[in-house]
């Protein structure tokens, strides 16, 4: 089974731009099922469900809303959000070595690799080094 990437970018120090990927370095202990249909198998798929009117809804009809009380809710729309999101960067800046003893254990609840990705090989043993 390939590592799937949960992102690609650059880590760059000096003049050096390395393309990286960040992949997991662990493989969560869970299993994951599939829902399926007895009869024929085929995958099942979720639905909204609108249980007032007992009908499925399209995606297209489905927003999102921020309850600020019973049954009231703060619309918010897609918009909003992006337009409240820091920016994503895609570059990862070293500006320092530190010790291992000065991380503090917390950051190793989740482990990742940082990978080199094509191309990015041979300048990636050099920031080894």
């Amino acid at each position: 089974m390939a590592v799937q990437a949960i992102w690609t970018g650059t880590i760059s120090f000096s003049l050096v731009a390395i393309p990286v990927q960040l992949v997991k370095a662990i493989e969560p202990g869970r299993v994951s099922f599939h829902l399926l249909h007895r009869k024929d198998y085929s995958p099942l798929a979720r639905r909204m469900f609108c249980p007032r009117e007992e009908v499925t809804v399209p995606p297209e009809e489905v927003i999102r809303g921020y309850e600020i009380g019973p049954g009231k809710y703060l619309l918010i729309a897609d918009e909003e959000l992006e337009s409240v999101s820091p920016e994503r960067s895609r570059t990862i800046e070293i500006v320092e070595f530190i010790d291992l003893q000065e991380v503090d254990p917390l950051y190793f609840d989740h482990p990742y690799y940082l990978v080199p990705a094509k191309g990015g090989e041979k300048a990636y043993r050099l920031l080894g080094r």
